[in-house]
């Protein structure tokens, strides 16, 4: 169950990732100040995010 929800949330953080960089992509042709700074710490968190694998350790201690 833990699996399954922690899949779903990288999943929505992959959707909101891709939501963000397309808006960006927007912005800088309208000329306006791209938030390049926001994206950046967005990619640091979702790659912590995939890095951290302390989730799998919760999860194995479920099943065992």
């Amino acid at each position: 169950m833990e699996l399954q929800l922690i899949e779903f949330l990288i999943d929505t953080v992959e959707s909101l990732l891709h939501i963000v960089k397309q808006q960006n992509r927007q912005l800088s042709q309208l000329g306006a100040v791209a938030a390049e700074e926001q994206l950046q710490d967005i990619e640091a968190a979702y790659s912590a995010v995939l890095k951290n694998d302390s989730w799998k350790e919760v999860d194995k201690a479920n099943v065992d």
